[in-house]
């Protein structure tokens, strides 16, 4: 089993060092653990696609890699883009582009997942479940659908396939190269603090990877504000709901950031804000 986790994580480092090269992050490649993953002939000299490097900024450039490398980075960059407190404007401008547009998993896996985790077909479960996704994030997405007992109007999130095993192997990595790399991504980035932002980031993944998790902090929530009329909780289904998928009352709405929709509701941003608050 060791050597199994051991073998992933080599295979994921390589994957890890190729983008960084590809995406003209040499310099930090040869400077964190990751350089022995490095072939012998590239750590001379890489020949860059100036193409790329010149049609793009240095922080479209990690944007585009965090993209590309998957779940956990994109979901990193999610994370990230809250933090300005510990990175340039620029880069947190393009980490908020992460914050949607996820490319979605077919339906025939979101079926699979669906049935294996409540023990019935989805014909048992549901009058009827949308197979297009109304949304996809990193680590899952979400269907509109009616149950069949009740006919309540409900979303369903799905977790991705194998994203536990993706996203514990990243974060391994993630804390061996962070906590070696520190000082040159402060001096070199301006990133400070690094390797305490990684943990947190660690535990805040280990309790999003967990439905059963939310779905008891919107049960808490929903007591908590029974009584506010500014502010709705959407009711969680315990029985439809297991560490993989989660059902959840469907409540029309909008972006807490698109100000346009708010204000064409006669809804004053404002006083969201200060209500969120």
């Amino acid at each position: 089993m060791i050597f199994s986790q051991e073998m992933k994580e080599i295979n994921r480092g390589s994957e890890i060092v190729q983008t960084l090269l590809k995406y003209g992050f040499e310099d930090f490649a040869n400077n964190s653990p990751v350089k022995i993953l490095i072939p012998k002939g590239k750590r001379i000299g890489w020949q860059k696609d100036e193409k790329l490097l010149i049609k793009h900024t240095r922080w479209e450039l990690v944007r585009m890699m965090c993209e590309e490398l998957g779940p956990t980075f994109v979901k990193l960059g999610q994370v990230l883009s809250n933090r300005n407190d510990i990175l340039p404007d620029e880069l947190i401008v393009e980490f908020e582009k992460l914050q949607s547009n996820v490319a979605p998993f077919e339906y025939e896996t979101v079926k699979e997942i669906v049935e294996s985790e409540l023990g019935h077909t989805l014909k048992d479960l549901f009058q009827h479940f949308n197979k297009k996704p109304l949304a996809s994030a990193s680590i899952g997405q979400v269907h509109k659908a009616v149950l069949k007992e009740g006919g309540d109007l409900v979303v369903v999130k799905v977790q991705r396939p194998d994203i536990r095993k993706t996203i514990e192997t990243d974060l391994a990595l993630l804390k061996r190269i962070v906590n070696q790399g520190e000082d040159y991504l402060e001096k070199k980035y301006g990133i400070t603090n690094a390797i305490e932002f990684v943990k947190e980031f660690e535990r805040t993944m280990q309790k999003e990877l967990r439905y059963t998790v939310e779905a008891r902090n919107i049960k808490q929530f929903r007591q908590y504000y029974k009584d506010d009329e500014n502010f709705y909780i959407p009711k969680s289904y315990k029985e439809y709901s297991t560490e993989k998928v989660l059902t959840m009352e469907y409540c029309n709405g909008c972006k807490i950031t698109d100000i346009e929709t708010l204000e064409e509701w006669g809804i004053d941003p404002h006083e969201v804000a200060e209500t969120g608050m």
